[in-house]
């Protein structure tokens, strides 16, 4: 199996999570699994309403820990192909759903939705941070590369919702996971 059926295999056990929330947070019932097509073409994993697309990123606990404010897109594919960034800046997507994972593996444990049009505004006028990270890509072990995104040192307005589904006694509070409503 090569790495995008593994990774698609396991994102798709949290297909039925996701829809739930994005049935939430647009208030519908027409969420639907994007086809192929649009996500290896179009960086799109779900579509809402039939026009809203919805690019979507599930990591672990091990980054839910270490990086709770940070989302990555990925810069390079392992064989050149055109990336997640690119498919972005070129006008594709309309919010990102970034999620982690709870410790079992099997629930998400907490999610933003970031708004891909101020993200691409936000680059569009030369936001320094985001060409600075996009300049500076992370290595993965895979042969791809990503940048991470700090939401806390970029435009407040990018992220739009976040929600918090899960919580432990003994966890700590991290500023902007309080569940709600940013802006419309």
């Amino acid at each position: 199996m090569n790495k995008y059926n593994e990774q698609r295999e396991w994102a798709d056990r949290f297909h039925q999570q996701v829809m739930h929330q994005l049935k939430q947070v647009f208030d519908t019932e027409f969420v639907k699994v994007s086809s192929f097509e649009q996500d290896t073409q179009h960086a799109c994993d779900y579509v809402v309403n039939n026009n809203t697309h919805i690019s979507a990123r599930l990591r672990t606990g091990f980054y839910r820990e270490r990086y709770p404010n940070d989302f990555t897109i990925r810069t390079r594919t392992r064989y050149n192909g055109e990336s997640e960034l690119s498919k972005i800046l070129a006008g594709n997507g309309s919010y990102l759903f970034y999620g982690f994972i709870d410790d079992s593996g099997q629930c998400i444990y907490s999610y933003k939705l970031i708004d891909l049009s101020i993200f691409r505004r936000e680059h569009e006028a030369g936001n320094q941070y985001i060409h600075h990270k996009i300049s500076n890509p992370l290595n993965n072990n895979d042969g791809t590369q990503l940048a991470a995104f700090d939401t806390t040192r970029m435009c407040s307005e990018m992220v739009i919702h976040t929600a918090r589904l899960h919580r432990r006694k003994t966890e700590p509070t991290f500023a902007g996971w309080d569940g709600m409503f940013l802006s419309a």
